[in-house]
């Protein structure tokens, strides 16, 4: 059995062995940092103990849990571990920290602190999870000790540990024990604000005694917010500090309760000092950081650090020094066609990346000449794709962008309006926007887009002349596409963003112009309407016929009515029937008929990485279950008939009711909106089916180079770019997994700590919010689909994390089409990013179903099974009992 380790000596132990915050206070006290000497009792210290509980019947029974219920197995196991006997050796080894506590000197006492290996980790911090006892005498170690082990066995702990990926079943522990700091003041401090992601503001909350009482809020504390470039303290706020907690003569800890409100426990010189260490402490670490903090006999004593694991980082290519005049970039990823809240493969970008070179030589743009160095319009960094809004805001202020946007996004539209420009106004005009430049690249794009306009206009005078062509180069692109073999070499396969980049600019785009148009003209007409007409006007503006993602979701549905829902409960004994063709012919035939069509598309289905129905077809069937559940009324087929009907009825009484202007307005737009409103998704359905072959055959790329041993997942291969692949195809020896190394490992770091990428971010981090809502008990933002509906709340980060039962109320970040089938049983949809003309905006009002977008922090200010009324005319969604 291993004997404890002095903090002195632990140089050479890891992680594994001492844990992560012993290790953590190692390194402080290596570089020089002042660290309450300790001793820790490593993992194996703890063997014994484990060995016993493993044969106890709560392990059995914890050994056959799947996910849970972890309340019970973590009350039985903590029962059977509090029972434990020390063994002979762990009694010597006890001894052996009593001694050194005896060394402390008279009447020391110790902090004890548990240091599990996965604690106080880059990409986990489990803060709160574990116990630490302060003031413990040397008499009492062995019960804190314990105390410290069974934490290890806490339901919390249990639940963020498969949250973060880790074995639940193997939970291991070491114990630090450090002399006893009795501290005059003590807190926590932040070396980036927590609340605004400012890696320039360093974040102390501070109070009197020992720092229990700000770690487990037990206190409102002293609240500092400090620019660390500058040395300047921009907001003190004195808190009442009811509570200390200071160590008592005999061991223990004693409290003493009295407001001290009037009384700040830091001087600005400490706030100064404390924000300067910290800031050195991240430089150690070069991460932002977290540090707990203690000051006694006027020493500050750093008692732990570990990593945040919560902010949203940025790649260096897009941050400016700190104390240099900031840019904004807006995170175009939520939005335009991406519509996704996770990370993008660098493999994903990077095709897109050269579908944007390729629009921009059809123009006569070299993509070079408007990509600048630093001053880069477009940054597709940080695996995600951004836009430079300061070199923007040079020529229009984001006040007078964003009513442009509300339609397609509520909640960027309302951050733009709170945007300061002076702020982030470049001080010299953008080179990329100089005149000279602007100039040029106008005459190349009206010289190169002959074609281009010329189809454009076609598109709104001659509609039926139009399709026809569209309808002959779509079935010449959808036919290439397919025939795609998976072996193509790579510039054919590349070559396909170019065929993409052309029907996108020819076909595609022009169709969706007048469509676009017709819907600003009656959103502009109902503004200027009474109530009944203005009802009519938002009629005419849903019931779409041929909408892909519609009818893909009406499909569905119909595909379970074909089958006995019962099949649906075993989805592994469907699929082998499938594969078989051992079911009813028609809904083989709707199978084969869905895949054909839409196979190339599936949840988050812009990023390469993703799976698509035709690869995986148990996608398809989990969303199908989920609509095998529902009552005949469901079928959103029954509420986009009737849409389309009531769009109809109320075009006719708007031609009644209107006057010879209005009418030749309501004629136009009618007639745009049967001729184009079916291709609003054909962009991106086109791209998707690009994405689909290019999936594919990256994969089987991905899999030579695994048979070859040049990769170690198939994956692997969406971590690369399209010229590292080139290279590897050229040269056997190009060392595959290095170049892969760093992107997966940020890729990876994004996915596990970021829960919500921001619309707007500048170059020092800081997240751009929106102006705060009315004070009236309601989350405001954009109704996108009227109507309203109450129910319980189910919150979704994707499409699989759970079932939406009939009548639930669907919140969720932002969704694609891969989110439609939800919808069925959903009563209503509450977005966070969203409008009008998105995915979720457009499938809710041909379902019928009421939808509000632009909710800030949708995904933490509502909960699951709370019941809310969402109100999709008004745009508002409250309590339903308020």
């Amino acid at each position: 059995m291993a004997a404890p380790i002095p903090l002195t000596k632990a140089a050479d132990s890891g992680v594994s062995e001492i844990g992560g915050k012993a290790a953590s206070l190692v390194r402080l006290a290596q570089a020089g940092f002042r660290v309450p000497d300790g001793v820790v009792l490593p993992v194996a210290w703890f063997e014994p103990w484990w060995r016993e509980l493993r044969g106890t019947g709560a392990w059995a029974a914890f050994e056959r849990a799947d996910g849970g219920p972890w309340r019970e197995h973590g009350a039985a196991l903590q029962a059977a571990a509090s029972a434990l006997s020390c063994t002979d050796e762990m009694r010597s080894g006890l001894e052996q920290v009593r001694e050194r506590v005896a060394s402390w000197g008279d009447g020391a006492t110790c902090a004890v602190r548990s240091s599990s290996p996965e604690e106080d980790l880059a990409a986990a911090s489990f803060a709160g999870g574990y116990v630490t006892v302060l003031g413990v005498r040397a008499d009492d170690l062995d019960a804190a000790v314990r105390d410290c082990f069974v934490s290890a066995l806490d339901e919390r702990v249990f639940v963020y540990k498969e949250q973060q990926g880790f074995d639940v079943r193997q939970p291991r522990i070491a114990v630090l024990v450090q002399r006893q700091i009795e501290s005059e003041v003590a807190g926590v401090a932040f070396s980036l604000n927590p609340l605004t992601n400012d890696f320039d503001e360093a974040v102390i909350d501070a109070s009197f005694g020992l720092g229990e009482t700000v770690v487990s809020g037990e206190v409102t504390p002293d609240h500092f917010i400090v620019d660390r470039p500058a040395r300047k303290i921009l907001e003190r706020r004195i808190g009442s500090k009811g509570v200390s907690r200071t160590v008592g003569d005999g061991g223990g800890v004693e409290v003493e309760e009295k407001d001290r409100s009037e009384e700040a426990s830091l001087t600005d010189e400490q706030v100064l000092e404390l924000t300067d260490v910290v800031g050195q402490v991240e430089k150690l670490y070069d991460l932002p950081i977290d540090v707990e903090w203690a000051w006694a006999g006027g020493d500050l004593h750093l008692l732990q650090a570990r990593p945040i694991t919560t902010y949203v980082p940025l790649p260096p290519s897009m941050l400016t020094e700190p104390g240099e005049r900031r840019r904004v970039y807006v995170d175009r990823g939520l939005t335009d066609g991406f519509t996704t809240n996770t990370p993008l493969a660098r493999l994903t970008l990077d095709t897109a990346e050269r579908m944007l070179a390729s629009m921009c030589a059809m123009f006569g743009i070299p993509w070079e000449e408007t990509e600048p160095g630093e001053t880069a319009l477009m940054q597709v960094a940080g695996n995600r794709l951004y836009v430079d809004y300061s070199q923007i805001f040079w020529w229009v202020s984001p006040q007078k962008m964003a009513p442009a946007l509300e339609i397609m996004d509520q909640l960027l539209s309302r951050t733009l309006a709170n945007v300061d420009r002076e702020r982030y106004k470049p001080l010299r005009r953008p080179k990329a926007l100089s005149a000279g430049r602007i100039l040029r690249g106008l005459w190349s794009a009206i010289w190169h887009s002959g074609r281009v306009l010329w189809r454009a206009v076609l598109a709104y005078l001659s509609p039926p002349r139009f399709l026809r062509h569209f309808a002959r180069e779509r079935e010449v692109y959808e036919h290439k596409i397919r025939a795609t073999p998976v072996d193509a070499p790579i510039p054919e396969l590349l070559a396909l963003g170019d065929d993409f980049a052309t029907i996108l600019m020819e076909a595609d785009m022009p169709a969706i112009y007048p469509y676009a148009a017709a819907g600003w003209m009656i959103e502009a007409m109902r503004k200027r309407s009474d109530p009944e007409t203005s009802e009519l006007l938002d009629k005419m503006n849903r019931g779409y016929e041929g909408e892909l993602v519609v009818d893909m979701g009406i499909e569905m549905f119909a595909m379970t009515r074909k089958l006995d829902a019962a099949l649906f409960d075993d989805l592994d004994a469907l699929a082998a029937r499938i594969e078989a063709h051992d079911l009813p012919e028609p809904f083989l035939e709707a199978w084969d008929s869905f895949l054909f069509r839409y196979g190339c598309r599936g949840p988050m289905e812009m990023d390469l990485r993703s799976p698509r129905y035709g690869d995986t077809p148990m996608l398809l069937l989990r969303q199908l279950s989920f609509m095998a559940k529902a009552e005949p009324e469901a079928d959103p087929g029954i509420a986009h008939r009737k849409g389309v009907e009531d769009r109809k009825h109320a075009y006719a009484d708007l031609m009644r009711r209107s006057r010879w202007f209005r009418r030749a307005l309501l004629r136009r737009a009618n007639r745009w909106i049967e001729h184009y409103a079916g291709e609003r998704d054909t962009a991106k359905h086109h791209w998707v089916m690009q994405a689909g072959v290019t999936r594919r055959n990256a994969l089987w790329l991905g899999e030579r180079y695994v048979e070859a041993g040049r990769l170690d997942e198939a994956d692997d291969v969406f971590h690369l770019s399209w010229q590292e692949l080139e290279q590897a195809e050229r040269d056997p020896d190009f060392d595959l997994r290095a170049a892969a190394r760093e992107p997966a490992r940020y890729f990876h770091l994004l996915e596990a700590q970021v829960r919500e990428f921001p619309h707007m971010i500048d170059s020092r981090g800081r997240i751009l919010r929106p102006a705060p809502e009315p004070d009236d008990g309601a989350a405001h933002g954009l109704g996108i689909s009227p109507g309203v509906a109450s129910g319980p709340v189910k919150v979704l980060h994707d499409p699989y994390e759970k079932e939406i039962e009939p009548g639930d109320v669907l919140v969720a970040y932002t969704t694609d089409p891969g989110w439609t089938p939800l919808f069925v049983n959903a009563a209503a949809i509450v977005l966070q990013v969203g409008g009008v003309m998105q995915h979720g905006g457009v499938v809710a009002r041909e379902y019928g179903k009421p939808c509000v977008a632009g909710i800030e922090r949708a995904l933490t200010r509502f909960e699951d099974g709370q019941i809310v009324e969402v109100d999709g005319s008004a745009g508002t969604v409250r309590d339903a009992d308020a």
